[in-house]
């Protein structure tokens, strides 16, 4: 009985000490270098499949400088970059950097109500029998600020460039059945 009971005890404390080993490996893995310590200038973030991740500084200097005051971050890795997901003031934000932390882009999210009234007049001007759904605006470290919005009438949907007082045509789509009713409050 002694023996089965050291024998329990020996496989719990092995099998605990395999799943500290993964995990150590996981962390350092998703940490970007091979030393897990931290120390006090090093934020972690909540990632996708909750583990966390320490992001590169470059990364939290950017977000600190340009996005204050952001909530309900989501950071996802991959190979080839990093993406964010927050929040500022109820509008949803986008941001990639490289692997390296380096700024790419952000795309900012606007439903109906927050799309500013000057933009709303440009394109109904253009396109008087279309519906205005949605719009984003893409910053980029390479260019000037693009809006794009959404728009659709009974037969077609088009993604919309705005330049100033220009609208292009990045996307059309024929529609066969009309859209969903859109809500305006």
């Amino acid at each position: 009985m002694m023996k089965t009971t050291t024998i329990k005890n020996a496989l719990m404390l092995t099998a605990g000490l395999a799943i500290s080993s993964i995990l150590t490996a996981q962390t350092k893995h998703l940490s970007f270098d091979s030393n897990t310590s931290r120390d006090e200038n090093t934020e972690t973030h909540a990632i996708h499949d909750r583990r966390t991740v320490s992001l590169p500084p470059l990364v939290k200097k950017h977000i600190e400088k340009h996005y204050h005051g952001y909530s309900s971050a989501n950071w996802f890795i991959y190979e080839s970059g990093i993406i964010g997901k927050f929040e500022i003031d109820g509008l949803r934000h986008t941001s990639l950097y490289g692997i390296d932390g380096s700024w790419k882009h952000t795309v900012i999210y606007y439903p109906y109500e927050r799309i500013s009234d000057k933009i709303k007049n440009i394109v109904k001007r253009r396109y008087p029998s279309y519906e205005l759904r949605r719009g984003f605006e893409i910053h980029a470290k390479s260019a000037r600020p693009r809006t794009v919005v959404h728009i659709e009438n009974d037969t077609e949907l088009k993604e919309v460039a705005i330049r100033g007082k220009y609208l292009i045509v990045l996307k059309s789509l024929q529609i066969s059945t009309p859209p969903i009713a859109h809500r305006k409050n």
